[in-house]
Parts: C-alpha cells; sequence; structure tokens
C-alpha cells in the first residue's frame, strides 16, 4: 500500500527520534523503516505499526494512488 514516507520521516523527527530509535519502537528493522520513507510502499500491519507509535491514525499515512 501507498503511504506517504516523507511525512512519515517528518513526524519521526517532530517526535524527537532517530530513524533507529523509532523503527526499535515498532517493532521493525532500521532498514525496513528506510525502505518504506524511500519507497513510500508498506505492508497494512507495518502502516499500523507506524501510525500506533506516531499516535496518529493509520489514515493520516496512507497516501491516495
Amino acid at each position: 500500500m501507498k503511504v506517504k514516507g516523507l511525512q512519515i520521516d517528518i513526524a519521526i523527527a517532530e517526535k524527537g527520534y532517530r530513524r533507529a530509535e523509532f523503527a526499535k519502537e515498532c517493532g521493525i528493522l532500521p532498514q525496513t523503516l528506510g525502505n518504506i520513507i524511500k519507497s513510500n510502499n508498506t505492508t497494512m500491519y507495518t502502516a499500523v505499526k507506524i501510525a500506533k507509535a506516531l499516535n496518529v491514525p493509520v489514515t493520516d499515512l496512507i497516501a491516495e494512488e
């Protein structure tokens, strides 16, 4: 599914995390998080993990196709 990679990256920084710290918080690998931000693509399961860690609705992360 398409996600808003840049907005995810900005939200991570606004929460005061580094990418590696945030990835650990989500339970995903730092490389996976980097790929999500770069490719704007992930699974719904991972998008939900990221949204929960950011404390935002998952719909805020989904990009229109």
